[in-house]
C-alpha cells in the first residue's frame, strides 16, 4: 500500500492492526504486516537519519528479499519507494540464519555484522547490536522481538535464547535467528 507520506503510513498500520485484532505470539512467526519508511534527511544534509528508521527500513526490504519471511502487507510512503537501495540480491546474499547445533565461527560472525552495518556494544540493548563475550554472542536482531544470547561449545552453537534487555534475564529458547544488513 503507497499512501502520501510516513505519518499517513504510520496511521494506516496502527488501523490495520486495530481490525485485524490479536497481537499474536511474535515467537510464532514473523509480523505479517511491514512499514517501509523514508529516510527523513536529505542526502545533501549534514545531518545523520535516524537509526531506527535506517534499521526497520533495511529489515522490511530484507524480508522482501526471502519468500520465508515475506509480510503479507507492506505500507511505505511514495518518497520512501523512490528512493535508491541496494539490490535485491546483495541484500540477499548478506544475510543469515543461525540455528541450533549449527557450526559458525565466532569471529567471522562479528566480521559479517560489522560488514552489514552492526554496532558492536558492551551491553545489546537496541536492535542492530552485538557484544563478544567469550563463548556468548548477545545480538538484537530487528526481526527478532527481544535480543538473542548465542552459546558456543567450541564452534557450535549450543543454545539460542531471547533474554530481557534491561534485566539481561533469560526469556526463552529459541531455535533461530535472522541476521541481515542493518543499513544500506
Amino acid at each position: 500500500v503507497v499512501v502520501p507520506d510516513d505519518a499517513a503510513a504510520r496511521r494506516l498500520e496502527a488501523d490495520i492492526r486495530f481490525f485485524r485484532g490479536g497481537a499474536g505470539d511474535p515467537a510464532a512467526a514473523l509480523d505479517d504486516v511491514a512499514v517501509l519508511p523514508g529516510i527523513d534527511v536529505s542526502p545533501y544534509a549534514d545531518l545523520s537519519p535516524d537509526r531506527g528508521g535506517i534499521v526497520e527500513r533495511v529489515a522490511t526490504l530484507y524480508r522482501l528479499t526471502q519468500p520465508a519471511l515475506r509480510p503479507r502487507i507492506v505500507l511505505s510512503s511514495a518518497e520512501a519507494l523512490a528512493r535508491r537501495t541496494v539490490a535485491p540480491g546483495e541484500l540477499a546474499a548478506r544475510g543469515a540464519t543461525l540455528r541450533t547445533g549449527q557450526t559458525v565461527d565466532r569471529d567471522e560472525l562479528a566480521a559479517l555484522l560489522i560488514a552489514g552495518g552492526w554496532a558492536r556494544t558492551p551491553v545489546v540493548d537496541e536492535p542492530g547490536t552485538f557484544a563478544v563475550r567469550g563463548g556468548v554472542i548477545d545480538l538484537y536482531a530487528p526481526l527478532a522481538p527481544h535480543p538473542v544470547r548465542v552459546e558456543l561449545f567450541g564452534d557450535e552453537i549450543e543454545s539460542l535464547r531471547w533474554f530481557d534487555a534491561e534485566s539481561q534475564r533469560t526469556l526463552r529458547p529459541v531455535d533461530w535467528v535472522h541476521l541481515h544488513p542493518v543499513r544500506e
